[in-house]
């Protein structure tokens, strides 16, 4: 589909043929504008369970038809665990792993590794400039954005430009003060590629109050990018009494 700034795709990416040879896939998205810029990547629904981000996703790109992305890319995997989806389980249904404690992957591994290794690969060949990681916390949490401890960042600059960038987001930003290894998003940062995870309140349901907060704060970042136009107003979300707004420092469970 065309318009005269941009161009969208919609693909799929085969991940597992079973030994009826039925195949599954992942869906996968794309903007792209005329104008070369910044790369951002979008996922979502790496535990079965938490569907909110594959909406935010959806939100945005219905968004950014209506409002032309002025450079750079968008690309999303909105679907990353199609197989925990579809029995509404956090893990693999199949051999019960975790995808989101299988990364990087390995593409001769099981078969959260060769689904990891197959949405990694694909993500960092890409090069992109910044990766944001969509989850569903529990149904009491706010919304937040949490960024890995700064010791196990190698990279100085990378850290700072995550640092940056969460303090666009218009939400409370989560220091972590542990760390694990197989997320998508600590991968992504040992490969010197800025990584966010987003926590958008609860799983299992579609909150449409979190949808519209997970877009709105995206759009804050897109605009800080220069890759579409600001809002009137910048998104900040309202913080319960009591709470910090910038940089909590907790252990978390993800």
């Amino acid at each position: 589909m065309r318009n005269q700034s941009h161009k969208i795709y919609f693909s799929f990416i085969k991940i597992i043929t079973g030994s009826d040879l039925f195949t599954k896939r992942i869906p996968f998205m794309m903007i792209e504008s005329n104008i070369p810029g910044p790369k951002v990547w979008l996922t979502a629904c790496g535990h079965g369970d938490e569907v909110g981000g594959i909406v935010v996703i959806h939100e945005i790109f219905k968004k950014l038809r209506r409002n032309s992305l002025i450079k750079g890319s968008i690309s999303a995997f909105p679907l990353m665990n199609p197989l925990g989806f579809e029995m509404s389980s956090r893990n693999i249904t199949l051999t019960k792993e975790d995808l989101n404690r299988s990364f990087p992957g390995n593409q001769n591994g099981s078969l959260a590794q060769r689904i990891a290794n197959k949405i990694f690969t694909t993500i960092i060949q890409d090069k992109p400039s910044v990766v944001f990681d969509l989850h569903n916390d529990w149904i009491k949490s706010i919304p937040y954005v949490l960024i890995e401890p700064k010791k196990k960042v190698k990279n100085n600059a990378v850290y700072q430009k995550i640092k940056d960038i969460s303090q666009r987001s218009g939400f409370p930003v989560v220091c972590d003060s542990d760390t694990i290894e197989t997320t998508l998003s600590y991968c992504l940062l040992q490969n010197d590629i800025p990584a966010l995870t987003f926590e958008l309140g609860e799983s299992f349901i579609v909150n449409e109050k979190n949808i519209q907060y997970g877009v709105k704060s995206i759009w804050n970042i897109l605009s800080y990018l220069g890759m579409v136009q600001a809002e009137d107003e910048l998104f900040e979300y309202a913080i319960p009494k009591g709470c910090k707004k910038k940089y909590s420092y907790i252990r978390m469970i993800r």
